[in-house]
């Protein structure tokens, strides 16, 4: 094993960097047939060999990271490798539908109706939006590849995988960790965001709230995890987003969330409670495709809720802040362990959960 201070990727900072590691992985499946062999098998290819391998295939639609022709029998394999983003807006879409794949078969000079495979190679698990992918961890691939070659490449790969393998330990949660050391250990690949989402998403959350999406964020001198929690009860409507023109938007076409932040740089932690229009759009946009009657009523059934929340919370809770904001509690986790943590967030939730249920039946429902 590489010793971290000497390790190529942590010298050179390039470890979640998404071209250079897909040009690794290309450049070893061609000089290693043991691990291309067993690549494509992990990802679920049907070729059993590799024919070659490219990286950033420019295109109209798109340039996925790595593109593989494979043969015994004949197929291309799209490979889109997420190591820090999350998917781009219909990337998966656009990477598996017909006119794509025409371009990419024409490029490459294959009979049309050639078959292909389209893979997101993620660190987190993750949906694709297109249910042409299939999404595969590198933690498979650290469990089923084999590495043969003694090149440099394959050295270099090595390394990385090295580094894989230490982000996959991060993941490690006991309620007797040392919450802030855990989240805020030194991880070339943010091992902490691991353990974040690993810690939440185990988590009983109860009230019949439960996590639907983990985010991370650098923005204005804050670095920060977060994970959106939601009720079904507490989104009743949608705005039909695909209308054309300025639309009504419904009363209810709203979503009540929770949302708890953690900021890395502050050690601070924060649980927020949301009101904002289902699905979510900014202020702007609402402004400019919302008929202004309806946006109005939006507005005033908001403030309604915020008025009865405001009555209601436990002195706690501040209530009130911008606009998808409507109540904020201040978690002090800086001494905690994570079974602590977890405590403290299980009773605010069960504090504030009743309460929103009441309101949201008061000034949405009826």
């Amino acid at each position: 094993m590489t010793d971290a201070s000497s390790n190529a990727f942590v010298i050179l900072g390039i470890a979640s960097r998404e071209d250079s590691v897909s040009s690794l992985l290309a450049r070893v499946l061609e000089t290693d047939p043991t691990f291309a062999e067993s690549f494509l098998r992990v990802v679920g290819a049907s070729s059993s060999r590799l024919s070659d391998a490219r990286v950033r295939v420019a295109l109209k639609g798109g340039t996925p990271d790595l593109v593989i022709s494979g043969v015994e029998p004949t197929q291309v394999i799209v490979i889109e490798n997420k190591l820090k983003a999350r998917e781009g807006a219909k990337q998966t879409e656009r990477y598996s539908s017909d006119e794509f794949t025409r371009q990419l078969l024409d490029h490459l000079d294959l009979p049309a109706g050639t078959a292909t495979h389209h893979v997101l190679l993620t660190l987190f698990p993750e949906r694709p939006a297109s249910g042409r992918f299939v999404n595969v961890a590198y933690s498979k691939l650290l469990a089923d590849v084999t590495i043969t070659d003694n090149g440099k490449a394959a050295d270099l790969l090595r390394q990385w995988l090295e580094l894989v393998e230490e982000f996959y330990r991060s993941g490690r949660v006991r309620d007797a960790d040392g919450l802030i050391s855990a989240l805020t250990r030194a991880s070339e690949l943010d091992g902490g965001f691991l353990y974040f989402r690993k810690w939440l998403g185990g988590v009983e959350w109860g009230y019949e709230l439960h996590p639907v999406s983990f985010f991370r964020s650098s923005a204005r001198g804050r670095r920060f995890y977060g994970v959106t929690v939601k009720k079904s009860a507490w989104e009743l409507g949608r705005m039909d987003v695909e209308a054309s023109g300025k639309f009504p938007m419904r009363s209810d076409a709203v979503s009540v969330h929770f949302e708890f932040q953690f900021d890395l740089l502050s050690a601070r932690a924060n649980l927020y409670l949301h009101y904002e229009p289902n699905p979510y759009r900014p202020v702007r946009w609402m402004k400019r495709n919302v008929t202004e009657e309806s946006y109005l009523e939006y507005q005033h059934v908001r403030d309604r809720f915020k008025r009865l929340l405001a009555d209601a919370a436990p002195e706690s809770w501040k209530v009130g802040g911008r606009s998808n904001q409507i109540a904020k509690l201040r978690v002090d986790l800086s001494q905690a362990s994570t079974g602590e943590a977890t405590n403290a967030i299980q009773q605010a939730v069960a504090e504030m959960g009743p309460i929103v249920d009441r309101v949201f039946r008061a000034a949405v429902v009826e």
